[in-house]
């Protein structure tokens, strides 16, 4: 018989780890093993393994992580409409709206908010968009196009988010590793 090569856990990640030994218990199975240590000892790793699964399953499944995405694509929806009306206003030839959609393009074009981005990094940007645009002057432009009900709300969203994650993490901690 030939050797057992002991893979990294470090090294595989839980879905790898779930399918290899997946694919362990079944080879062994397929051998037909009768020496009753290797029954035994397969009997043991099969018992963890169903453990292993209800735990990946709970992992996989967090509610969570569909508020959150949830409350991401209102984020990103009142971000996109907010930034197709400011481009409108942008070049509309109104001087009052030209002027406020202007400068507040500037803010949009300083932090280009990826809205494909990692959620952190959209969070980050996102966290200093807000923060220019919640300047005394910002939210008067803001008011002039008529942004404010689109930018609070995209606010809102933005925290819901970031609190989403926040609770994600604390249920990360948790969970049982290995």
């Amino acid at each position: 018989m030939g050797t057992f090569l002991r893979p990294s856990k470090k090294s595989l990640k839980n879905g790898q780890h779930f399918s290899f030994i997946q694919a362990f218990i079944t080879v062994m199975q397929q051998q037909g093993f009768s020496a009753q240590k290797i029954v035994t000892l397969l009997g043991l790793l099969m018992q963890a393994f169903e453990q292993e699964d209800v735990y990946y399953k709970q992992a996989r499944n967090s509610e969570l992580i569909e508020q959150r995405n949830a409350a991401d694509r209102r984020r990103d929806t009142f971000y996109s409409k907010m930034h197709a009306i400011v481009r409108a206003w942008a070049n509309s030839g109104d001087p009052d709206h030209e002027l406020a959609a202007n400068t507040v393009l500037k803010v949009f074009k300083l932090y280009k908010v990826e809205t494909a981005a990692q959620i952190e990094e959209e969070s980050g940007q996102m966290d200093n968009l807000k923060g220019d645009l919640m300047a005394p002057e910002m939210q008067a432009h803001l008011a002039t196009l008529h942004l404010t009900w689109l930018f609070n709300s995209m606010c809102t969203a933005h925290e819901e988010v970031k609190s989403i994650r926040l609770q994600e993490g604390a249920e990360l901690g948790e969970k049982v590793m290995g």
